[in-house]
Protein backbone atom coordinates (compact mmCIF):
# COMPACT_ATOMS: atom_id res chain seq x y z
CA UNK A 1 0.00 0.00 0.00
CA UNK A 2 0.99 3.73 -0.92
CA UNK A 3 2.20 5.55 1.91
CA UNK A 4 2.94 9.39 2.03
CA UNK A 5 6.69 9.18 2.79
CA UNK A 6 7.56 7.24 -0.34
CA UNK A 7 9.74 10.12 -2.28
CA UNK A 8 8.31 11.00 -5.41
CA UNK A 9 10.98 11.22 -8.16
CA UNK A 10 10.95 12.25 -11.55
CA UNK A 11 11.52 9.64 -13.64
CA UNK A 12 14.24 11.33 -15.80
CA UNK A 13 16.10 10.48 -12.53
CA UNK A 14 15.40 7.13 -12.29
CA UNK A 15 16.31 5.92 -15.38
CA UNK A 16 19.70 6.31 -18.12
CA UNK A 17 17.29 7.01 -21.61
CA UNK A 18 19.58 5.23 -24.47
CA UNK A 19 17.31 6.64 -27.17
CA UNK A 20 20.16 7.77 -28.85
CA UNK A 21 21.35 4.52 -29.99
CA UNK A 22 18.37 3.90 -31.60
CA UNK A 23 18.04 2.82 -35.26
CA UNK A 24 14.98 2.64 -37.36
CA UNK A 25 15.10 0.33 -40.53
CA UNK A 26 12.67 0.22 -43.49
CA UNK A 27 10.89 -3.20 -44.49
CA UNK A 28 12.59 -3.23 -47.65
CA UNK A 29 16.06 -3.01 -45.93
CA UNK A 30 15.79 -5.24 -43.04
CA UNK A 31 18.21 -8.01 -43.68
CA UNK A 32 15.75 -11.55 -41.95
CA UNK A 33 17.46 -13.22 -39.07
CA UNK A 34 17.00 -14.40 -35.27
CA UNK A 35 17.10 -11.01 -33.70
CA UNK A 36 13.99 -9.13 -32.38
CA UNK A 37 13.17 -5.82 -33.83
CA UNK A 38 11.12 -3.61 -31.56
CA UNK A 39 8.72 -1.12 -31.99
CA UNK A 40 6.47 0.86 -29.70
CA UNK A 41 4.25 -2.43 -28.77
CA UNK A 42 6.72 -5.20 -29.28
CA UNK A 43 8.50 -7.12 -31.68
CA UNK A 44 7.91 -5.96 -35.35
CA UNK A 45 10.22 -8.55 -36.89
CA UNK A 46 13.60 -10.04 -36.96
CA UNK A 47 16.82 -8.91 -38.41
CA UNK A 48 20.06 -10.41 -38.60
CA UNK A 49 21.76 -7.80 -36.63
CA UNK A 50 21.52 -5.97 -33.16
CA UNK A 51 22.14 -2.70 -31.44
CA UNK A 52 21.14 -3.22 -27.87
CA UNK A 53 22.65 -6.73 -25.84
CA UNK A 54 20.93 -6.43 -22.21
CA UNK A 55 17.45 -6.00 -20.52
CA UNK A 56 16.16 -2.63 -20.98
CA UNK A 57 12.58 -0.97 -20.06
CA UNK A 58 10.83 0.04 -23.44
CA UNK A 59 8.45 2.46 -23.47
CA UNK A 60 5.90 3.75 -26.59
CA UNK A 61 7.02 6.76 -28.39
CA UNK A 62 4.55 6.94 -30.64
CA UNK A 63 2.26 4.67 -32.16
CA UNK A 64 1.35 3.35 -29.11
CA UNK A 65 -1.47 3.41 -26.42
CA UNK A 66 -0.92 5.09 -23.21
CA UNK A 67 -4.65 4.61 -21.18
CA UNK A 68 -4.07 2.94 -17.39
CA UNK A 69 -3.94 -0.78 -18.43
CA UNK A 70 -2.75 -0.23 -22.07
CA UNK A 71 0.65 -2.23 -22.85
CA UNK A 72 2.90 1.20 -22.98
CA UNK A 73 6.06 -0.08 -21.43
CA UNK A 74 7.41 -3.92 -21.33
CA UNK A 75 10.90 -5.13 -20.51
CA UNK A 76 13.07 -7.01 -23.48
CA UNK A 77 15.98 -8.92 -22.46
CA UNK A 78 18.62 -10.14 -24.47
CA UNK A 79 20.73 -9.33 -27.88
CA UNK A 80 18.07 -7.03 -29.65
CA UNK A 81 17.54 -3.97 -32.10
CA UNK A 82 14.67 -1.18 -31.36
CA UNK A 83 13.31 1.47 -33.79
CA UNK A 84 12.68 5.34 -33.15
CA UNK A 85 9.13 4.63 -31.73
CA UNK A 86 9.91 3.60 -28.55
CA UNK A 87 11.88 4.89 -25.62
CA UNK A 88 14.89 2.90 -23.76
CA UNK A 89 15.31 3.18 -20.64
CA UNK A 90 18.08 1.46 -18.08
CA UNK A 91 16.75 1.43 -14.74
CA UNK A 92 19.16 2.31 -11.89
CA UNK A 93 19.72 1.03 -8.54
CA UNK A 94 16.91 2.75 -6.89
CA UNK A 95 14.07 1.03 -8.95
CA UNK A 96 13.51 -2.62 -9.78
CA UNK A 97 12.42 -2.25 -13.72
CA UNK A 98 9.62 -4.68 -13.19
CA UNK A 99 8.43 -2.45 -10.51
CA UNK A 100 8.39 0.20 -13.29
CA UNK A 101 6.90 -1.62 -15.89
CA UNK A 102 3.79 -2.37 -13.71
CA UNK A 103 3.32 1.74 -12.62
CA UNK A 104 4.11 2.92 -16.04
CA UNK A 105 1.27 0.21 -17.55
CA UNK A 106 -1.19 0.98 -14.26
CA UNK A 107 -0.70 4.92 -15.00
CA UNK A 108 -2.92 6.66 -17.27
CA UNK A 109 -0.20 8.64 -19.03
CA UNK A 110 -2.28 10.71 -21.85
CA UNK A 111 -1.72 14.08 -19.89
CA UNK A 112 1.79 13.83 -20.90
CA UNK A 113 0.98 12.60 -24.50
CA UNK A 114 1.10 15.68 -27.17
CA UNK A 115 0.16 16.18 -31.06
CA UNK A 116 -2.90 15.52 -32.08
CA UNK A 117 -2.81 14.11 -35.69
CA UNK A 118 0.45 11.86 -34.03
CA UNK A 119 0.51 11.14 -30.82
CA UNK A 120 3.36 11.11 -28.81
CA UNK A 121 5.25 10.54 -25.26
CA UNK A 122 8.40 12.89 -26.03
CA UNK A 123 11.68 12.03 -24.09
CA UNK A 124 10.72 15.56 -22.23
CA UNK A 125 7.80 14.78 -21.47
CA UNK A 126 8.81 10.96 -20.40
CA UNK A 127 11.49 12.46 -17.74
CA UNK A 128 8.77 14.45 -16.07
CA UNK A 129 6.59 11.30 -14.92
CA UNK A 130 6.57 11.44 -11.19
CA UNK A 131 7.53 7.89 -9.73
CA UNK A 132 6.76 7.04 -6.18
CA UNK A 133 9.83 5.06 -4.85
CA UNK A 134 9.38 2.36 -2.46
CA UNK A 135 12.32 0.70 -0.67
CA UNK A 136 13.39 -1.83 -3.02
CA UNK A 137 12.15 -4.45 -0.58
CA UNK A 138 8.50 -3.20 -0.81
CA UNK A 139 9.09 -3.04 -4.67
CA UNK A 140 9.62 -6.33 -4.39
CA UNK A 141 6.78 -7.57 -2.33
CA UNK A 142 4.57 -5.32 -4.79
CA UNK A 143 6.07 -7.10 -8.29
CA UNK A 144 5.69 -10.73 -6.32
CA UNK A 145 2.39 -10.23 -6.14
CA UNK A 146 1.33 -8.75 -9.20
CA UNK A 147 3.56 -11.18 -11.33
CA UNK A 148 1.32 -13.75 -9.01
CA UNK A 149 -1.96 -12.61 -10.01
CA UNK A 150 -0.56 -11.55 -13.89
CA UNK A 151 0.58 -15.33 -14.20
CA UNK A 152 -2.60 -17.20 -13.25
CA UNK A 153 -4.13 -14.85 -15.58
CA UNK A 154 -2.50 -15.45 -18.55
CA UNK A 155 -2.66 -19.17 -17.78
CA UNK A 156 -6.68 -19.13 -18.12
CA UNK A 157 -6.00 -16.73 -20.92
CA UNK A 158 -3.80 -19.50 -22.45
CA UNK A 159 -6.61 -22.17 -21.57
CA UNK A 160 -9.25 -20.50 -23.80
CA UNK A 161 -7.36 -20.16 -26.24
CA UNK A 162 -6.39 -23.87 -26.47
CA UNK A 163 -10.37 -24.61 -26.19
CA UNK A 164 -10.49 -22.72 -29.35
CA UNK A 165 -7.68 -24.27 -30.76
CA UNK A 166 -9.65 -27.38 -29.46
CA UNK A 167 -12.81 -26.27 -31.44
CA UNK A 168 -11.03 -25.95 -35.26
CA UNK A 169 -9.38 -29.04 -34.82
CA UNK A 170 -12.85 -30.46 -34.41
CA UNK A 171 -14.08 -28.84 -37.39
CA UNK A 172 -11.47 -30.06 -39.83
CA UNK A 173 -11.52 -33.57 -38.30
CA UNK A 174 -15.16 -33.73 -39.01
CA UNK A 175 -15.81 -31.55 -42.09
CA UNK A 176 -11.72 -31.22 -43.42
CA UNK A 177 -10.01 -28.16 -45.09
CA UNK A 178 -12.84 -25.31 -45.36
CA UNK A 179 -11.17 -23.86 -48.35
CA UNK A 180 -10.04 -26.51 -50.53
CA UNK A 181 -13.57 -28.68 -49.54
CA UNK A 182 -11.07 -32.06 -49.78
CA UNK A 183 -14.03 -34.32 -48.34
CA UNK A 184 -16.18 -33.62 -51.37
CA UNK A 185 -19.23 -32.12 -49.86
CA UNK A 186 -22.05 -30.67 -52.11
CA UNK A 187 -21.20 -27.15 -52.37
CA UNK A 188 -24.39 -24.64 -51.95
CA UNK A 189 -24.73 -21.09 -52.01
CA UNK A 190 -25.63 -19.17 -48.11
CA UNK A 191 -28.13 -17.52 -49.85
CA UNK A 192 -29.43 -20.94 -50.51
CA UNK A 193 -29.31 -22.44 -46.88
CA UNK A 194 -30.30 -19.08 -44.43
CA UNK A 195 -32.96 -17.02 -44.32
CA UNK A 196 -32.19 -12.88 -44.13
CA UNK A 197 -33.35 -10.79 -41.74
CA UNK A 198 -31.52 -7.39 -42.34
CA UNK A 199 -34.83 -5.48 -43.20
CA UNK A 200 -36.19 -5.68 -39.37
CA UNK A 201 -32.77 -4.13 -37.92
CA UNK A 202 -33.01 -0.77 -36.39
CA UNK A 203 -29.82 1.23 -35.47
CA UNK A 204 -30.13 3.68 -32.74
CA UNK A 205 -27.30 6.17 -32.14
CA UNK A 206 -25.44 6.32 -28.70
CA UNK A 207 -27.52 8.88 -27.16
CA UNK A 208 -30.66 7.94 -28.33
CA UNK A 209 -30.23 4.29 -26.37
CA UNK A 210 -31.74 3.79 -23.10
CA UNK A 211 -29.55 1.69 -21.16
CA UNK A 212 -31.20 -1.96 -20.08
CA UNK A 213 -30.62 -5.61 -19.94
CA UNK A 214 -30.99 -6.09 -23.84
CA UNK A 215 -27.69 -6.63 -25.82
CA UNK A 216 -27.20 -4.73 -28.89
CA UNK A 217 -25.48 -5.82 -31.60
CA UNK A 218 -22.97 -4.08 -34.19
CA UNK A 219 -20.83 -5.17 -36.56
CA UNK A 220 -17.98 -6.79 -33.96
CA UNK A 221 -20.28 -8.51 -31.53
CA UNK A 222 -22.56 -6.79 -28.20
CA UNK A 223 -21.83 -2.98 -28.24
CA UNK A 224 -24.42 -2.02 -25.28
CA UNK A 225 -26.93 -3.21 -23.46
CA UNK A 226 -30.86 -1.33 -24.21
CA UNK A 227 -34.31 -1.26 -22.60
CA UNK A 228 -35.97 -2.91 -25.46
CA UNK A 229 -35.33 -5.75 -28.32
CA UNK A 230 -36.48 -6.37 -32.02
CA UNK A 231 -35.57 -10.07 -32.38
CA UNK A 232 -36.00 -13.06 -30.39
CA UNK A 233 -34.41 -16.24 -31.34
CA UNK A 234 -31.65 -17.65 -32.48
CA UNK A 235 -29.57 -16.04 -35.04
CA UNK A 236 -26.18 -15.91 -37.02
CA UNK A 237 -24.74 -12.64 -37.48
CA UNK A 238 -22.23 -11.61 -39.44
CA UNK A 239 -20.20 -8.20 -39.82
CA UNK A 240 -21.83 -6.52 -42.63
CA UNK A 241 -18.64 -3.36 -42.40
CA UNK A 242 -15.52 -2.63 -40.61
CA UNK A 243 -12.00 -3.17 -41.15
CA UNK A 244 -12.06 -6.44 -39.54
CA UNK A 245 -13.69 -7.82 -42.47
CA UNK A 246 -9.75 -7.26 -44.00
CA UNK A 247 -8.06 -7.98 -41.08
CA UNK A 248 -9.58 -10.87 -39.79
CA UNK A 249 -8.05 -9.86 -36.14
CA UNK A 250 -11.54 -11.18 -34.57
CA UNK A 251 -14.31 -13.21 -35.75
CA UNK A 252 -17.00 -12.03 -38.21
CA UNK A 253 -19.08 -14.35 -37.72
CA UNK A 254 -21.03 -15.17 -34.31
CA UNK A 255 -24.15 -16.79 -32.59
CA UNK A 256 -26.72 -14.38 -30.76
CA UNK A 257 -29.55 -16.19 -28.78
CA UNK A 258 -32.37 -14.72 -27.37
CA UNK A 259 -34.29 -11.07 -26.64
CA UNK A 260 -31.73 -8.88 -28.66
CA UNK A 261 -31.44 -5.34 -30.80
CA UNK A 262 -29.33 -5.61 -33.72
CA UNK A 263 -28.13 -2.61 -35.89
CA UNK A 264 -27.75 -2.56 -39.51
CA UNK A 265 -23.72 -3.21 -39.40
CA UNK A 266 -24.55 -6.77 -38.85
CA UNK A 267 -26.02 -9.02 -41.07
CA UNK A 268 -28.61 -10.96 -39.74
CA UNK A 269 -29.65 -14.53 -40.98
CA UNK A 270 -31.18 -17.76 -39.88
CA UNK A 271 -31.53 -21.06 -40.70
CA UNK A 272 -34.47 -23.13 -39.22
CA UNK A 273 -33.73 -26.88 -39.75
CA UNK A 274 -31.89 -26.28 -43.29
CA UNK A 275 -28.49 -26.17 -41.45
CA UNK A 276 -26.41 -25.44 -38.91
CA UNK A 277 -25.93 -21.99 -37.27
CA UNK A 278 -22.34 -23.01 -35.42
CA UNK A 279 -21.19 -24.91 -38.61
CA UNK A 280 -21.64 -22.06 -41.44
CA UNK A 281 -20.32 -19.81 -38.03
CA UNK A 282 -17.20 -21.91 -38.22
CA UNK A 283 -16.67 -22.19 -41.67
CA UNK A 284 -16.76 -18.32 -42.39
CA UNK A 285 -14.79 -17.37 -39.75
CA UNK A 286 -11.92 -19.90 -41.51
CA UNK A 287 -12.04 -18.58 -45.14
CA UNK A 288 -10.58 -15.51 -46.86
CA UNK A 289 -13.88 -13.21 -48.13
CA UNK A 290 -11.86 -10.56 -50.00
CA UNK A 291 -13.09 -11.22 -53.34
CA UNK A 292 -16.49 -10.23 -51.61
CA UNK A 293 -15.82 -7.16 -50.40
CA UNK A 294 -15.78 -4.06 -51.85
CA UNK A 295 -14.22 -1.30 -50.38
CA UNK A 296 -10.55 -0.71 -48.48
CA UNK A 297 -11.00 2.66 -46.41
CA UNK A 298 -14.48 1.49 -45.22
CA UNK A 299 -14.59 -2.42 -46.09
CA UNK A 300 -18.25 -3.61 -46.94
CA UNK A 301 -19.76 -6.96 -47.67
CA UNK A 302 -23.28 -6.53 -48.71
CA UNK A 303 -26.28 -8.92 -48.97
CA UNK A 304 -26.03 -9.72 -52.29
CA UNK A 305 -22.41 -11.01 -52.02
CA UNK A 306 -22.89 -12.64 -48.73
CA UNK A 307 -25.63 -14.89 -50.23
CA UNK A 308 -23.61 -15.66 -53.38
CA UNK A 309 -20.87 -17.10 -50.94
CA UNK A 310 -20.19 -20.69 -52.00
CA UNK A 311 -20.68 -23.25 -48.66
CA UNK A 312 -19.29 -26.87 -48.56
CA UNK A 313 -23.32 -28.58 -47.27
CA UNK A 314 -22.01 -31.72 -45.42
CA UNK A 315 -25.41 -33.69 -43.95
CA UNK A 316 -27.31 -31.85 -41.05
CA UNK A 317 -27.08 -34.66 -38.85
CA UNK A 318 -23.13 -34.35 -39.23
CA UNK A 319 -23.62 -30.39 -38.98
CA UNK A 320 -25.63 -31.17 -35.48
CA UNK A 321 -23.09 -33.05 -34.02
CA UNK A 322 -20.37 -30.83 -34.50
CA UNK A 323 -22.53 -28.19 -33.02
CA UNK A 324 -23.47 -30.27 -29.85
CA UNK A 325 -19.44 -30.75 -29.67
CA UNK A 326 -18.95 -27.15 -29.48
CA UNK A 327 -21.63 -26.38 -27.16
CA UNK A 328 -20.01 -28.39 -24.60
CA UNK A 329 -16.71 -26.70 -25.09
CA UNK A 330 -18.52 -23.28 -25.28
CA UNK A 331 -19.77 -24.32 -21.80
CA UNK A 332 -16.16 -24.02 -20.72
CA UNK A 333 -15.12 -21.19 -22.14
CA UNK A 334 -18.20 -19.23 -20.58
CA UNK A 335 -16.61 -20.71 -17.17
CA UNK A 336 -13.61 -19.43 -18.00
CA UNK A 337 -14.31 -16.22 -19.20
CA UNK A 338 -16.31 -15.37 -16.31
CA UNK A 339 -13.28 -16.79 -14.07
CA UNK A 340 -10.71 -14.15 -16.42
CA UNK A 341 -13.36 -11.02 -15.83
CA UNK A 342 -12.99 -11.73 -12.42
CA UNK A 343 -9.44 -12.08 -12.23
CA UNK A 344 -8.88 -9.26 -14.47
CA UNK A 345 -10.68 -6.96 -12.13
CA UNK A 346 -8.79 -8.30 -9.09
CA UNK A 347 -5.76 -7.82 -10.64
CA UNK A 348 -6.88 -3.45 -11.85
CA UNK A 349 -7.73 -3.77 -7.80
CA UNK A 350 -4.45 -4.82 -6.66
CA UNK A 351 -2.50 -2.69 -8.80
CA UNK A 352 -4.49 0.37 -8.14
CA UNK A 353 -4.31 -0.01 -4.59
CA UNK A 354 -0.17 -0.86 -4.85
CA UNK A 355 0.90 1.85 -7.49
CA UNK A 356 -1.44 4.68 -6.86
CA UNK A 357 0.33 7.63 -5.40
CA UNK A 358 -2.77 9.15 -4.46
CA UNK A 359 -4.12 6.69 -1.94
Amino acid sequence: MMERKWEIIELGKLVKILDKFRRPVTKKDRAKGSYPYYGATGIQDYVDSYIFDGRYLLVGEDGAKWMSGDKSAFIIEGKSWVNNHAHVLKVGNSLIDKYLEFFLIHKDLSEYITGAIIPKLTQQSLKSIPIPVPPLPVQARIVDELDCLQGILSKKRQQLAEYHSLAQAIFHQMFGDPVVNEKGWEMKRLGEITNNLDSKRKPITKKDRKEGIYPYYGASGITDYVEGFIFDGNYLLVSEDGANLLTRTAPIAFLALGKIWINNHVHVMQCDNIASHTYIQYHLNQITLKKYISGSAQPKLNQEKLNSIPIPFPPLPLQQSFANRIAVINNQCESLNKSIHEMETLLATRMDKLLNMDC
